[in-house]
Parts: C-alpha cells; sequence; structure tokens
C-alpha cells in the first residue's frame, strides 16, 4: 500500500493535485451536445483533438480535416499544452470547425 498518498502534507509543500487540471469543453456544430473532459494542464492541443474526434465519431480524410479554435483563433500548434492556451485559467473552451477541401 502507497503510505505516500495517504499523508497530509508538510507545512509549505506545494501539493498542487488540484489546480494542475482544466476542464475543457469542445462544442461542435453537428453534436447535439459538447464534449467535456477534465485533463492536465500539460495534455496538448493534439490531444485534445484526437480525443475530440473519437467522442463525436469523426474521421479526418484528405478531402475533410477539422479545426479547433479559441476565442475565434485557429489552435494551429498541436505540441502546444492547455495550460498555455488557458493561460493558467482552469476552464478552457474551444469550437471545432469542419473544413472541406477543395481538390
Amino acid at each position: 500500500m502507497n503510505t505516500e498518498a495517504l499523508r497530509a502534507p508538510e507545512k509549505g509543500e506545494n501539493r498542487r493535485h488540484e489546480h494542475e487540471r482544466i476542464h475543457v469543453i469542445v462544442s461542435y456544430a453537428a453534436a447535439v451536445r459538447p464534449y467535456k473532459t477534465e485533463v492536465a494542464e500539460s495534455t496538448t492541443v493534439g490531444e485534445i483533438k484526437t480525443a475530440t474526434l473519437k467522442a463525436f465519431g469523426l474521421q479526418e480524410t484528405p478531402t475533410k480535416i477539422f479545426k479547433l479554435f479559441h476565442d475565434g483563433t485557429e489552435l494551429t500548434a498541436m505540441g502546444e499544452t492547455v495550460g498555455r492556451v488557458a493561460h493558467h485559467h482552469r476552464e478552457l473552451t474551444l469550437k471545432l470547425e469542419e473544413v472541406v477541401i477543395q481538390g
């Protein structure tokens, strides 16, 4: 049994477990309700996109891709962390948009 997890934090010890989580809400126009999850600040935008596509049952193809937006700005850096995008807020609201590629 891990007794480390059961002990109280020492005075001055930084135990930020609850504060390192961010509630993420992703809306998609074709979905009845948004995708909601809670993730670590270190989770990447790419990981959120992958989980969101899976949750909505969507797949990207050569003629159809999906983009994430935050406050009207497209999130293009898939390696960027959710904590950075959220600017250290505890909630992050995103929009998923489908883009059809004309060929």
